[in-house]
């Protein structure tokens, strides 16, 4: 066994959300930037950062491979608990955004439609599942799944009127 093939990714912020815009932007410049060393990205991840609160960390060779394990867990923590249960929410949550970021836009689609179906008067999920499908363009640039985007943004508006976030989403969802 090899095991310079397996990388450690660490990424750490001060707020859960900024954690998660790290990763995503991140799993986005990987997309976008295929000759970039994954092996070099990782080093320069878990070297040249400081540390904060909130952290996440995955051992993988590559982001398709994070995407697979997050689908693994998934799968087993469905096994295990219930469907409303907050970790199987929080691993459908994760996985849902492992999808954007690696392009997977249609099982992306699926598992938030999934989450949003577990949860379906909570305006945060909406306008977050809203967001990713306004942010995450297609491999041709192009953003096929704009009616749920608005839909869903619209949604998260009706669940709470006035709140400028909301707003925000669905006015770029526009």
């Amino acid at each position: 066994l090899d095991t310079r093939q397996w990388k450690l990714i660490t990424v750490s912020a001060r707020t859960s959300t900024a954690l998660d815009n790290i990763c995503n932007n991140l799993a986005i410049h990987f997309r976008n930037s295929p000759e970039i060393s994954f092996a070099d990205a990782v080093y320069t991840l878990n070297v040249g950062r400081k540390e904060f609160e909130h952290r996440r960390a995955i051992v993988c060779s590559n982001l398709e491979e994070a995407v697979k394990l997050r689908e693994e867990l998934l799968t087993l923590i469905r096994k295990l608990l219930v469907p409303e249960h907050s970790d199987t929410l929080t691993a459908m949550d994760h996985l849902a955004k492992s999808y954007y970021d690696a392009g997977r836009l249609d099982e992306a689609i699926k598992l938030s439609t999934e989450l949003l179906a577990l949860l379906p008067f909570d305006p945060a999920v909406h306008n977050e599942a809203a967001w990713k499908l306004v942010t995450n363009p297609d491999k041709d640039g192009k953003y096929p799944h704009a009616k749920e985007a608005v839909a869903w943004a619209r949604q998260a508006c009706e669940l709470a009127p006035g709140n400028a976030d909301l707003l925000n989403t669905l006015g770029v969802t526009l």
